[in-house]
């Protein structure tokens, strides 16, 4: 497994977003909220309770939820919390009902609750997004003193403006990633997500996924697919299931619909418009099945942030 791992590491394409400290000012739960990218939650002190039987995450403890999954958080200690959906919550003002940002340099002594969320990508030659192609759940991860560390040193790199600052971040970052690996790579559990990490890195297949990547409005039949991936119609779809575990067609429509919904939230264009950039030609039809992938309608998305937390 170490090989298949060091392999997969040279391949891997590592971008931080967002490194934040943030306290609790009043509980919430976010109950199945989806974040856009992969999520790193670390319990500073207080009641952070997470997954779907909500554990309480001890302090120094970590909870990482791949991008795709769904996140269910409880943040503070309550009989009676303000609960989000899969929207999470619809704009950072009303994020800071809840949850407010928290300086390294504050005064902390009488803050009950507080936590640091890290948003960033692992992709696949900068093209599969790695942890959503394994669709590896999120997971708790112990308490350790050298990954706390890394943690730290990012979030004060994030709050000063130094010299080599985004260098240093980028560094951090790659640590952070290697021992989210690490912690999964010792879990017998999730030998089956690992067998999966050889086939990922097959040329055709990353050929495959770029194309669709960087076609979704033109023509992704099967036909057209196996023309660029030098297989036969026939075989296509059979190859790309059996190394990813989907189907072609439902990945196509899968990815159309996440392209849409983050268009949907960065730019003012209506939602026929977005819904025919991203290879539909049927407004009606993109919408049905936009609110069954997300459960809400597409012009409501349109009016939220970029964010879960």
């Amino acid at each position: 497994m170490n090989s298949v791992f060091s392999k997969m590491l040279d391949a891997l394409d590592i971008q931080l977003f967002k490194v934040n400290q943030r306290r609790v000012i009043n509980p919430v739960h976010l109950n199945g909220s989806y974040e856009q990218k992969n999520v790193l939650i670390y319990s500073k002190k207080g009641n952070i309770y997470v997954g779907e039987k909500y554990q309480l995450l001890e302090k120094g403890g970590f909870y990482f939820v791949p991008v795709g999954q769904p996140l269910y958080v409880k943040f503070g200690k309550s009989n009676k919390y303000a609960t989000y959906g899969k929207e999470g919550f619809q704009s950072s003002p009303e994020r800071e009902k809840h949850i407010v940002p928290l300086s390294i340099y504050s005064d902390t002594r009488d803050v009950e609750d507080a936590f640091v969320i890290v948003r960033f990508d692992v992709l696949i030659y900068n093209v599969i997004s790695l942890f959503s192609i394994l669709e590896l759940q999120g997971f708790v991860m112990p308490p350790s003193d050298e990954f706390a560390s890394i943690i730290e040193k990012m979030l004060e790199e994030e709050e000063k403006e130094n010299i080599g600052r985004a260098k240093m971040l980028n560094t951090l970052t790659e640590q952070m990633v290697v021992h989210i690996f690490r912690s999964i790579a010792i879990q017998p559990n999730f030998d089956k997500f690992m067998d999966k990490i050889d086939y990922l890195l097959d040329k055709r297949l990353i050929n495959i996924i770029k194309y669709i990547h960087d076609n979704l409005d033109k023509d992704l039949s099967n036909k057209a697919i196996a023309a660029i991936a030098y297989v036969s119609e026939d075989y296509v779809g059979q190859f790309f299931k059996s190394l990813t575990n989907k189907n072609l067609q439902e990945y196509v429509e899968s990815q159309r619909l996440e392209r849409a919904h983050y268009l949907l939230r960065t730019r003012s264009d209506i939602v026929q418009e977005i819904a025919y950039q991203v290879g539909f030609k049927d407004p009606a039809y993109f919408s049905r099945r936009f609110k069954l992938k997300y459960g809400v309608n597409a012009n409501v998305v349109r009016r939220k942030d970029t964010f879960a937390i």
